[in-house]
């Protein structure tokens, strides 16, 4: 098993280990180090550069679920947290 060192970066606002993206269900998934959590605007701008028809982000903080991030019909993003929690950007 190979480990990927975290890299910084910036538009983020924290480390990340990798990042992966599922063009057929529109979703991305950020693995990031334990302990980390990064900027909701950087992260949607990032996966809606890579797909502008991106519909669901997935963050994790190690092997934890941090964040899902769900964009509605409207555009607008909705912020989901491991508990069912929403909470409004």
């Amino acid at each position: 098993m190979t480990t990927t060192e975290p890299v910084w970066r910036a538009e983020l606002y924290c480390h990340v280990r990798s990042l992966d993206y599922d063009f057929k269900t529109k979703t991305g998934t950020l693995m990031l180090p334990p302990n980390n959590c990064c900027d909701m605007c950087g992260c949607t701008n990032m996966f809606t550069r890579i797909d502008s028809e991106v519909r669901v982000i997935r963050t994790y903080a190690g092997d934890e679920l941090d964040v899902t991030y769900e964009r509605e019909h409207a555009g607008e993003w909705t912020v989901r947290l491991p508990d069912g929690a929403v909470m409004t950007p």
